[in-house]
């Protein structure tokens, strides 16, 4: 036999081998849970009850796929139709950080405690189900509210008005800031540029409870009048 026909075969011999040995690898080879961006079909937020679902939907990453408009809704339903859905796919690092970010979002209305479970279900090879398991926990409470001020300018009427943060409701961050804001913002409008509206607070881990004291302290008003203000120090934002 010439010697080009055995170099021949052993070379066909060779390329075959390796294709078998590619297809075996192939097959061993296990596929992955999930697609590299698979689509979330569905969210569920199970466990919410102490605050506005939608607005914690709105505070984290992941979102499911939904209908463009609520009048086609009904089309939506059976006709997934790219064209009108809005589509929003899997991203395994945003929904570990939504994790943290549903426990700030307790932490800053009073709730310390927040604990958060998550399930990702495969759907198909190309969709998932994401679910998050929120266990509340119990609230800091506030038990009770003193506001302290080295001046006479507001009425117990007016202070009660501008303090959101309310005794036996939850340790609410955010509308004690918007009551810091609202104090200065009111000695701001009398003339008293340069007022500090100051916070203390004592959290009692065993009863989950705390004190919340306010102080707004003032300096000489402005001699410039409200009305041109030129002398005032920039007023806060809100």
């Amino acid at each position: 036999m010439p010697l080009s026909r055995r170099t021949g075969g052993a070379a066909l011999v060779l390329v075959a081998s390796a294709f078998a040995a590619s297809a075996a690898a192939a097959q061993q080879t296990p596929k992955s849970d999930l697609s590299p961006t698979p689509e979330v079909r569905s969210l569920v937020l199970d466990g919410v009850k102490s605050v506005d679902a939608d607005e914690l939907r709105q505070s984290i990453y992941t979102t499911a796929t939904s209908c463009r408009s609520v009048i086609l809704a009904l089309v939506c339903r059976f006709s997934h139709w790219r064209a009108l859905e809005s589509r929003h796919y899997f991203d395994k690092q945003e929904f570990q950080r939504d994790v943290l970010r549903i426990r700030v979002f307790y932490y800053k209305r009073g709730f310390r405690e927040t604990e958060v479970d998550t399930s990702v279900t495969r759907l198909n090879e190309k969709q998932v189900a994401v679910r998050f398991n929120v266990l509340e926990g119990p609230p800091t409470i506030v038990n009770n509210v003193t506001v302290v001020s080295d001046t006479g300018l507001f009425t117990p009427r007016r202070q009660r008005r501008l303090t959101m943060v309310r005794a036996g409701r939850p340790l609410d961050l955010l509308k004690m800031d918007s009551t810091k804001v609202g104090f200065t913002n009111a000695l701001w409008d009398l003339g008293y540029g340069d007022a500090l509206v100051d916070t203390s607070s004592i959290v009692d881990p065993v009863a989950r409870t705390v004190p919340r004291h306010w102080f707004a302290g003032t300096t000489p008003p402005m001699a410039s009048s409200p009305r041109n203000g030129s002398s005032r120090s920039p007023r806060p934002p809100a």
